[in-house]
C-alpha cells in the first residue's frame, strides 16, 4: 500500500494499493482501489513477531 494523505472533504487518512476486502468509506473493495488507512491492533504470531508491521511512510522524492 502507498499513503496518499488525507481525503480534503473529511480528513480521513487513506491509501493505495491491491486488497482482498480492505474498506474505504464502509464498503469492501477487492483489486488496485483507494483503502482507509486503518491498521488492526498487533498480536503475536506463532514465530513470536508481531503482526501486522507498520514500516513506516515519506514524501515520494521530487513528487509535489
Amino acid at each position: 500500500m502507498i499513503y496518499l494523505g488525507r481525503e480534503k472533504s473529511t480528513s480521513h487518512r487513506i491509501m493505495i494499493g491491491a486488497s482482498d476486502g480492505r474498506t474505504y468509506r464502509g464498503e469492501s473493495r477487492y483489486g488496485v482501489s483507494v483503502f482507509d488507512f486503518k491498521i488492526s491492533a498487533p498480536t503475536l504470531t506463532n514465530e513470536k513477531r508481531l503482526s501486522p508491521t507498520f514500516v513506516g511512510y515519506g514524501h515520494i522524492p521530487g513528487l509535489r
